[in-house]
């Protein structure tokens, strides 16, 4: 009987996560996984909810496959007609479009941005928009991710996000990389001038030089910042915070 149930495409087939491309708000080609309640290779049922996951870097969609499938194991439990989207950052690892030159390097990330973190979100959330027009959408966002979500949320550029949830959320991009490199400020290195070399982030090169100075510009470096952004987010907010996280402040995300 399970030999029967395993070798069923019958029964796998409508579960199988459906990879989709479409472009962020700058024009780049994103890849994404789907995963819903329903069969995505029919005509889609009228959407209650559809939920966008959006990784650190440098994190694969890949790795988010085991929370898509219990949200829409859950969302279907309820009687839910949902839609779980995790796509791969542009200009990072996996599937997304990157700089030819720095892939032919070996180094696809080294011009990735946190404005461009917002282009990927804001794209994602389109895609959803036009193809599903759910009732209501959840923004999830890891780790340095809520970083650009903030900003997103806070400019209400996109489609309306109707609650956002920030797992072990970063608030501010200068505290989260002072935590990461022991205490050395890379934020005032680059104000004051100062050269700043790339460095290793999970194994994979990291260049401040580029991606430092987009996120000053974009006011995404700052307590301040945060602060600011989130006194314009009128929406629900769930910032999870980890016992044992060492790159964020519990402080800082109380502040």
């Amino acid at each position: 009987k399970m030999k029967v149930v395993v070798g069923s495409t019958k029964i796998l087939e409508p579960d199988r996560p459906h990879v989709v491309q479409y472009k962020n708000t700058r024009g780049e080609t994103v890849v994404a996984l789907l995963d819903a309640t329903f069969d995505l290779h029919a005509d889609p049922p009228s959407v209650d909810v559809a939920v966008v996951i959006a990784p650190p870097f440098p994190v694969r969609k890949e790795v988010f496959g085991l929370l898509a499938r219990t949200l829409v194991d859950n969302f279907r439990h309820q009687g839910k007609n949902a839609i779980v989207l995790r796509f791969d950052l542009t200009h990072c690892l996996g599937e997304s479009e990157v700089d030819p030159e720095m892939e032919a390097k070996g180094h696809p990330y080294l011009n990735w941005t946190y404005s461009g973190l917002v282009s990927d979100i804001s794209g994602s959330l389109f895609f959803l928009e036009k193809r599903f027009i759910p009732a209501k959408r959840i923004l999830i966002t890891y780790s340095a991710s809520a970083v650009a979500a903030r900003r997103l949320i806070a400019d209400q550029n996109t489609p309306k996000v109707d609650h956002w949830v920030a797992p072990f959320g970063c608030p501010d991009g200068q505290d989260m990389l002072k935590n990461l490199l022991a205490g050395v400020d890379l934020v005032e290195k680059y104000l004051r001038g100062e050269s700043i070399e790339p460095f290793l982030i999970y194994g994979r090169f990291f260049d401040p030089n580029v991606s430092v100075p987009d996120a000053i510009q974009n006011k995404m470096t700052r307590l301040e910042d945060a602060r600011n952004d989130m006194g314009k987010i009128k929406i629900p907010v769930t910032w999870i915070i980890g016992t044992y996280d060492y790159m964020v402040t519990r402080g800082r995300v109380k502040e």
